[in-house]
């Protein structure tokens, strides 16, 4: 059986290999890929799949730590720049509405 951290590496590198911009969706989508297939092969408990699965899901922490680690850049993830949109947005409904 892998451990959490050899399943995690292994989860974290399909993700990573083709150096994202960002970790998000699609990122996650690989890994837990990885993540389901070793449970399906025997490599993983059900224990152990279940704390990797939450770490992968928690997209945020997981960024902070790439970028932390130099996997990926400090470019503004798709939350970031669909608030930055819709900033943009309101200040301009806004603006429209002082007119």
């Amino acid at each position: 059986m892998l451990t959490e951290t050899d399943a995690l590496a292994k989860c974290l590198a399909r993700a990573l290999a083709n150096e994202p911009k960002s970790f998000g969706s699609e990122q996650a989508k690989l890994a837990t890929g990885v993540a389901t297939t070793l449970l399906a092969a025997g490599s993983l408990d059900t224990e152990t799949f279940g704390r990797v699965i939450a770490r992968l899901g928690n997209h945020s922490a997981l960024r902070q730590w790439a970028v932390q680690h130099g996997f990926i850049g400090k470019e503004a993830d798709a939350l970031a720049i669909k608030v930055s949109e819709e900033i943009a947005a309101e200040k301009e409904r806004l603006a429209e509405m002082t007119k």
